[in-house]
């Protein structure tokens, strides 16, 4: 079974009936994917969509209760948590910071003005 960021390609080549799983797999990545998937690029408000749903929805809480499948629309949990490493990649020490930690700062960061922590 072939499989790669969670997509079963046999499944995909199964439905399609004239092409194998790589050659789905190779179509897919290398002519008709979204530039996420080759440049890292998200579309405009998306990174806005993930940080307000950890916001509200995993405040508190730790990253390996979050749900990643659902935080944005046609993203798979895969995209969502790549994206949300390459972000706290950014934040300083973020290494000694909580999970909530991290997305108030993205959330400050990014001028989410009602998710931002209020200063101090």
């Amino acid at each position: 079974r072939k499989q790669r960021d969670d997509i079963c390609w046999t499944e995909i080549a199964k439905k399609h009936g004239t092409r194998n799983a790589h050659q789905c797999l190779r179509k897919w990545y290398d002519y008709l994917c979204p530039s996420m998937v080759t440049k890292g690029e998200w579309g405009h408000g998306e990174d806005r969509v993930l940080l307000e749903a950890l916001h509200l929805d995993y405040r508190g809480q730790l990253e390996w209760q979050v749900n990643w499948d659902d935080l944005v629309p046609h993203r798979s949990a895969h995209q969502a948590r790549r994206r949300w490493k390459l972000m706290v990649k950014y934040i300083p020490d973020y290494q000694d910071r909580t999970f909530s930690e991290q997305v108030d700062f993205l959330c400050k960061h990014h001028s989410l003005g009602a998710y931002a922590p209020a200063a101090q």
